[in-house]
């Protein structure tokens, strides 16, 4: 694997560019980070860096699977669903290098704001809020198995599954989770719930799940958070923690090797992102670039580039490194300047 330089000939590389001064928007392509994995869809085509079945892979790879007409994209663990503008939904399970293995496909009319972990995918559709869930060890077979429509989310406007959990907004702006017991306010440890509604927040515009954490933000940028803290299992209750200015967020697990925290970073309506977490003097520092939207994985978080490039920062952000040499990276790496 070579460095490359900025502005690739190479339309199937994505927009390359790191001009930050221009805020001048360059298209992108729809991306998505997972537990173990960052992908990106490109003209039909899915590049996954990250994890497969063999083990962290140090070079990005493009799946043998035909995404033609796709126009969403998730990631999960080892494997990732992408949906069309038509409803028809794709899902796999995991990948062997080029080939995406245990591929599912389904249709679900009106599918839009798709998010997958965990063995299962969740969408807004006509229906309401469906989820396929498949398998009964899934943390998200609370949901129930197969094809499902989540009654008690009525109305729904986000969801957002993390590697544990998931949360969704219905109608109201309540916010309910699922899952993850830690998120969902039971009580109970490592128990798959039904959706739970969390109590103590004001009507919520949309919502970012973590491993055991979650946010939601307001129609006016006010964000809020709970869940737990990395070797607490006691619920931390919803509180604020911006005030304002937030149009997106993401949770993950990519807090500095000394304060192995859970962290957030939010954005506003300029591209600028601010982190918070455990321990303020490690948490990420993404002030350079300007962004115009966050995802999350399980350890680490990506953001697309207002001028181009794909920057995450967390763990193993670079896909170079082994889980025997693990490293954390607290500054954004650009990964479209890592080509085969």
């Amino acid at each position: 694997m070579a460095l490359s330089g900025c502005g690739s000939d190479d339309p199937a590389m994505g927009p390359h560019g790191t001009d930050t001064n221009d805020t001048e928007a360059v298209p992108s392509a729809p991306f998505s980070a997972g537990a173990s994995r960052t992908c990106e869809l490109v003209d039909g085509r899915v590049r996954v860096w990250g994890a497969n079945l063999e083990g962290w892979q140090p070079e990005p790879r493009w799946l043998d699977l035909d995404a033609s007409g796709a126009v969403e994209l998730s990631c999960q663990g080892l494997g990732g669903c992408v949906v069309d503008a038509g409803g028809g939904v794709q899902c796999w399970d995991q990948d062997d290098g080029s080939t995406a293995v245990n591929v599912v496909a389904y249709d679900v009319s009106g599918a839009g704001g798709l998010s997958s972990a965990g063995g299962a995918a969740c969408m807004l559709a006509d229906e309401g809020l469906v989820c396929s869930v498949t398998s009964a060890g899934s943390h998200f077979s609370g949901l129930g198995l197969g094809l499902v429509v989540v009654e008690s989310v009525v109305d729904p406007a986000a969801v957002d599954l993390g590697p544990f959990g998931g949360c969704a907004v219905d109608g109201a702006g309540d916010v309910w989770c699922f899952g993850e017991s830690t998120l969902a306010q039971t009580g109970q440890v490592n128990a798959s719930v039904p959706p739970t509604r969390i109590v103590g927040l004001p009507p919520m515009h949309d919502v970012a799940v973590g491993n055991a954490m979650a946010c939601a933000w307001t129609d006016t940028g006010a964000a809020w958070c709970w869940g737990k803290q990395v070797g607490n299992l006691e619920f931390l209750p919803p509180s604020e923690v911006l005030a304002d200015g937030v149009v997106e967020m993401a949770v993950a697990s990519i807090a500095s090797p000394v304060s192995q925290g859970y962290s957030w970073c939010a954005l506003d309506a300029d591209g600028a992102a601010r982190c918070g977490g455990p321990d303020e003097a490690e948490r990420p520092d993404v002030s350079s670039i300007q962004l115009t939207e966050l995802q999350s994985g399980m350890d680490h978080m990506c953001g697309r580039g207002i001028q181009g490039g794909l920057w995450c920062w967390g763990w193993d952000v670079d896909a170079e490194n082994v889980p025997a040499d693990r490293q954390w990276s607290a500054t954004p790496v650009d990964l479209l300047t890592w080509t085969d």
